[in-house]
């Protein structure tokens, strides 16, 4: 990424090994992971809003803390290289979704109790709050908002549907085949997700790592949400930030706008970003945590 330096570069691989190690070796690893990030400007959460870290940072009106919301099937470290770059001005915190990484689902309705997580760790953090999610992390961002209208000032979504992009026939389909075989309809997902072969492996070999019925649970949630209605409600600003598999350089904002459930959200600042996937954070991290800085810039100042 321009503008960072090697340390820099290595404490965000160092992050990014130990929460991967996270779900392998859960007790030595949370040490080492402890270790890198009380040396970084991250803190990693746990499940039931208990943060693994947390490391204060000095801020002031113009620098909200920065909470990171990864997908379905994701982990804390696909937002690594933004965060890390975004770190060096905000506060931020890394959330681990029920079901994945280190965080076991202990919840039938996964997005709701993600959602009530994300909330009181707005409010916990005692200042204004911009929460960043990519894909379904998005919607769980956007419930968040909506429980938490204090403390969150803005909602940046990556890659995020408002409203279900399936007919129920192509739901039951895609249900159908991850309980056929899992690991074949996971592959078969981040295929058609990833940029390239070997981030489609990375990605695949991710989520299958998961357990199944953990992912079933979310993967139901995910096909079903609905939240265009309820996003109208929103009173923050929001950055949507799309691949061109999500909005076309051939269509119309207010054509995708209406096809993704953001027709009747007010404040949407809409950014596609050429040449991305749907993770798009790894794909283009360096032009991502700029268009999010260039809008962060823009905020309204509040203490």
């Amino acid at each position: 990424m321009p503008g960072r330096n090697a340390s820099t570069t290595q404490g965000a691989h160092g992050v990014r090994r130990a929460i991967v190690a996270v779900a392998r070796h859960r007790v030595l690893a949370r040490a080492a992971l402890l270790a890198v990030l009380f040396h970084s400007s991250f803190a990693c959460s746990g499940c039931g809003g208990k943060p693994l870290a947390a490391k204060p940072e000095p801020r002031g009106p113009q620098a909200p803390a920065l909470v990171f919301v990864h997908g379905l099937g994701g982990s804390p470290a696909d937002w690594l290289d933004v965060a890390n770059a975004l770190g060096r001005d905000h506060r931020v915190v890394l959330e681990a979704l029920p079901g994945h990484a280190h965080c076991v689902m202990v919840d039938s309705l996964p997005l709701e109790a993600a959602a009530a997580d994300v909330a009181r760790r707005a409010r916990a953090l005692g200042g204004p709050v911009v929460l960043v999610g990519h894909s379904l992390g998005g919607a769980v961002a956007v419930r968040a908002a909506l429980l938490d209208t204090a403390n969150v000032v803005g909602l940046v979504l990556v890659e995020t549907a408002l409203r279900p992009q399936m007919a129920p026939s192509e739901r039951d389909g895609v249900r159908q085949a991850f309980r056929t075989d899992y690991a074949a309809a996971v592959r078969e997902v981040y295929a058609s997700f990833a940029s390239n072969q070997r981030q489609a492996g990375e990605l695949a070999r991710e989520a299958a790592s998961l357990d199944p019925a953990a992912f079933a649970t979310w993967l139901d949630d995910a096909l079903h949400e609905d939240l265009a209605a309820r996003a109208a409600a929103l009173r923050v600003p929001v950055l949507v930030v799309l691949s061109p598999r999500s909005w076309p350089e051939s269509e119309s904002w207010s054509v995708t706008a209406e096809s993704l459930g953001y027709a009747h959200v007010a404040g949407v600042t809409p950014v596609r970003i050429a040449s991305s996937g749907h993770f798009v954070m790894l794909d283009r991290p360096a032009q991502l945590e700029a268009t999010i800085r260039e809008w962060l810039a823009q905020l309204p100042q509040r203490r």
